[in-house]
């Protein structure tokens, strides 16, 4: 897709958001990488956010459904972003049908309450501007 249609979706998205309190969400996995898929470290948007160089509202909405009467996302690195930073409250979608995405990352030992962060070693490839 184009970059367009992605601002399109994202200017979309925050305008179907809800505010919720950080805290009321849990994870739906036991485990997520310490990098995001862009390559970006975890621990890099963590400070980013503590030191206020980035908002919530500038990181991609994260997606909730409620399971149990328990919030869960299926987007656990941001999550756990949050969490670590001590956001408070931050925009999300909720997802009005459980997709088999939420059933399949529903694998949490503990329901949500934590998620272990794993490193995984495999090379990524990026893509650089120049």
């Amino acid at each position: 897709s184009t970059s367009t249609e992605r601002l399109r979706a994202r200017v979309k998205s925050y305008n179907e958001r809800t505010m919720m309190n950080v805290c009321d969400i849990r994870f739906t996995q036991k485990s997520v990488n310490d990098t995001f898929s862009s390559g970006a470290p975890i621990k890099w948007t963590i400070h980013m956010l503590q030191s206020k160089q980035i908002k919530p509202c500038e990181i991609p909405l994260i997606r909730v459904g409620c399971l149990n009467d328990h919030w869960k996302s299926i987007d656990n690195r941001r999550l756990y972003c949050f969490k670590q930073s001590g956001i408070q409250t931050i925009p999300v979608i909720i997802i009005q049908e459980l997709t088999e995405e939420f059933h399949c990352k529903n694998q949490s030992p503990n329901n949500g309450v934590s998620v272990q962060i794993i490193h995984d070693p495999k090379p990524k490839t990026h893509l650089v501007n120049k």
